[in-house]
């Protein structure tokens, strides 16, 4: 169509929408959809959404995404605490997941999980299975045996038994070392009143009291014997002095004893025939009966004063 012919109304008007290019500080960034505002306020506060503050749309889909994903992955790992009216197979699927792991234990409630939880922590089999590092104990292999058969009906591991036993010895060689020095200080005072009282006749004496002893546990057994001497009563001088004066009863009144001893004088019978010969006046006198006195008296002092 020519200049002359004119211009129609569609010719005229063009519907095609104009764009417009922005750039630079004119740009507008549109705004965001999705936000933590969408989020009650009581959520908005929660601590765990503290690293997603800032965050929108695309980023902020993402970052819940992924930890989300933690969470799963999480729980996949961990074991589910079973509710207080759980049945018996929820609680048994709880307690097997837990076999195995180590430090974790199911408390036991019967004597077959108790042997078999204290076994695991290092409970010997048998009470025969606990040792000590050395066997000088200063216990009898009675009381020894005890002390393992205790610590097993306990349930000691092998650590716990050589720990109460290390104490325990400790303060049995402590016992038995004041007990023996108790008992010498004791034997001494009764060998000196004793050899104070038999004067020369205390070796014989001691005998003849040993001699009923040994009959006595012959007859009676080494129990009455051990008893004695683990009291400390065979230390009296006048248990020692009453066994020494037994022994002719027993040599005159039965086979206990193969002879009859012979103890001699006292220090009191030689004291007092000293005093008879001394009070003699023959004595006195220069003639041999005196020389003879004179020289028996001597004699009889010399047994006084050893």
């Amino acid at each position: 169509m020519s200049i002359l012919d004119g211009v129609t109304d569609s010719e005229t008007t063009d519907t095609t929408p104009v764009v417009v290019e922005e750039t630079g500080a004119d740009q507008v960034k549109p705004e965001a959809i999705l936000t933590l505002d969408a989020l009650p306020e009581e959520l908005r506060s929660e601590k765990m959404f503290e690293n997603l503050a800032g965050k929108a749309d695309g980023e902020l889909l993402t970052e819940m995404a992924k930890q989300l994903q933690g969470l799963q992955r999480l729980q996949g790992k961990s074991t589910r605490i079973p509710s207080k009216d759980a049945g018996e197979e929820e609680l048994s699927k709880f307690y097997d997941s837990l076999t195995g792991v180590e430090g974790v234990y199911k408390l036991p409630t019967s004597e077959e999980e108790k042997t078999a939880l204290f076994t695991k922590l290092g409970m010997p089999a048998e009470a025969t299975g606990y040792t000590l590092d050395s066997e000088d104990t200063g216990l009898t292999p009675d009381n020894l045996e005890a002390y393992r058969k205790m610590a097993h009906e306990a349930g000691l591991t092998q650590s716990q038994f050589a720990k109460v036993m290390t104490a325990e010895i400790a303060r049995v060689h402590g016992g038995v070392e004041t007990k023996q020095a108790t008992f010498a200080a004791a034997k001494e005072a009764r060998d000196t009143v004793l050899k104070q009282e038999w004067a020369d006749g205390y070796d014989d004496r001691k005998k003849g009291a040993e001699l009923v002893m040994n009959v006595l546990g012959n007859k009676y057994g080494n129990e009455l014997v051990g008893e004695l001497q683990s009291s400390g009563a065979i230390y009296n001088p006048i248990l020692m002095a009453a066994l020494s004066a037994a022994a002719p009863a027993f040599s005159e009144e039965s086979t206990l004893l193969d002879t009859k001893p012979d103890y001699g004088q006292t220090r009191a019978e030689l004291e007092a025939e000293l005093s008879d010969i001394k009070s003699n006046p023959a004595y006195w006198n220069g003639n041999a009966e005196g020389v003879r006195l004179q020289k028996k008296a001597s004699e009889m002092s010399r047994r006084l004063n050893g």
